[in-house]
């Protein structure tokens, strides 16, 4: 879990996220992309809102933003780390199956 913050600094980047948030409490339009933490700060714009009117722009139009190939990507991943645990293990490799989610 380690480094997985793109500044190296995890502290930082937690009271960015943070502040970015309670900033955003304050704000009477939202605009984003595809991203849980937009969808996240979105939820709570509009339940604090009270009677102010907020408005939400969504740059991808709510497109799908997932891509087909990385299917094939997470399939061979997960087939290379089913392996090589059954050879770790000494038990025969089980049939991985990948289950397609629309992203909303």
């Amino acid at each position: 879990w380690e480094n997985q913050t793109p500044s190296l600094n995890p502290a930082l980047e937690l009271i960015v996220l943070m502040a970015t948030f309670e900033l955003a409490q304050d704000c009477s339009s939202f605009v984003h992309g595809h991203s849980g933490l937009s969808d996240y700060i979105w939820t709570h714009m509009a339940a604090n809102a009270g009677d102010k009117r907020v408005t939400r722009l969504r740059v991808d139009d709510q497109k799908q933003v997932f891509n087909e190939k990385y299917l094939h990507s997470e399939e061979g991943l997960a087939k290379l780390l089913d392996e090589k645990r059954a050879i770790k293990e000494g038990m025969k490799p089980t049939k991985i199956e990948t289950v397609k989610t629309a992203v909303t």
